[in-house]
């Protein structure tokens, strides 16, 4: 086994594609309905998935991730959802912390839409 290989292993990958191309990235040319057989998961559901027409779920991106034999975090949107979960418990468990971080981004976008506007010189 060569150090790329074993580096190959060892080190998670992740796509920042959206999930229908990642996923076909993932499936790589092999038999969808075979990936969605091992997923458990009916061939039309999995297109379903990947259209767009099901939403996807956590335990869902887990699954398919697995057979995948890549991390969840592979999925840019498994780790959108596990960033808003995370938010989520941390606002619930400590409100306030959500008042200041509103705030502090409202600031941010002012300061940003400040910036973006062009200056007018007084004309003499």
């Amino acid at each position: 086994m060569s150090l790329d290989e074993l580096d190959a292993m060892l080190r998670p990958r992740f796509s920042l594609l959206a999930f229908d191309q990642a996923i076909e990235e993932l499936i790589d040319g092999k038999s969808r309905r075979a990936f969605a057989g091992k997923v458990g998961l009916h061939h039309s559901t999995l297109g379903r998935l990947i259209s767009g027409e099901i939403p996807l779920t956590m335990p869902m991106l887990e699954a398919i991730a697995e057979v995948g034999k890549v991390t969840p975090f592979y999925f840019a949107e498994y780790r959108a959802m596990w960033v808003a979960r995370a938010f989520t418990e941390v606002f619930d468990a400590r409100p306030n912390l959500s008042i200041r971080a509103v705030k502090q981004l409202l600031g941010v976008r002012e300061h940003e839409q400040d910036r973006a506007r062009p200056r007018t010189t007084p004309t003499i």
